[in-house]
């Protein structure tokens, strides 16, 4: 696979700015990093071609079967996005690299932070989570969460049929 090491390096780098809170805006977090990159690369004069795939790539780090059609480094981000986070595809890679990169930045308490994190995009915002992980999340660890239901919404839909 071919790719451009520095739109995948600052795509990578900046994937999860959404879940700060000074980039946190109203859309998913995915789409607030990735506007808050590209405000940022093309107020540095980054070219505009260029800052569109690190927002492909921010926005669409989480979405299955729609990120691994786009360029490489799209792909890329959502892969390895996936196998930081869950551990998906890590047949994949080297299980020396694993332990190399693991022994240089090692995961103390990224599971908690991590999911902490999200929860509290979905206690902030819960409509962006509805249809999404964020959701089950939600859920399970903001006490008293309501975030509907796609099926429930689609039956309430205000049509006859």
């Amino acid at each position: 696979m071919k790719y451009d090491r520095e739109l995948l390096y600052i795509a990578s780098l900046l994937h999860d700015l959404g879940l700060s809170a000074s980039h946190a805006a109203d859309k998913r977090f995915e789409v607030d990093g990735a506007d808050a990159a590209s405000r940022f690369l093309l107020a540095n004069d980054y070219p505009t071609s260029k800052a569109e795939i690190v927002w492909d790539a921010i926005a669409l780090h989480a979405l299955a079967d729609i990120a691994d059609r786009k360029q490489s480094e799209v792909a890329l981000v959502h892969f390895g996005a996936h196998v930081d986070v869950m551990g998906l595809r890590m047949e994949e890679i080297t299980p020396s690299l694993i332990d190399d990169t693991l022994a240089l930045y090692p995961r103390i308490g990224m599971k908690a932070a991590f999911t902490e994190a999200l929860a509290e995009v979905a206690r902030k915002k819960p409509h962006t989570a509805i249809g999404t992980g964020l959701a089950d999340i939600g859920r399970r660890l903001v006490h008293g969460l309501e975030i509907p239901n796609v099926c429930d919404i689609i039956h309430a839909a205000p049509f006859e049929s």
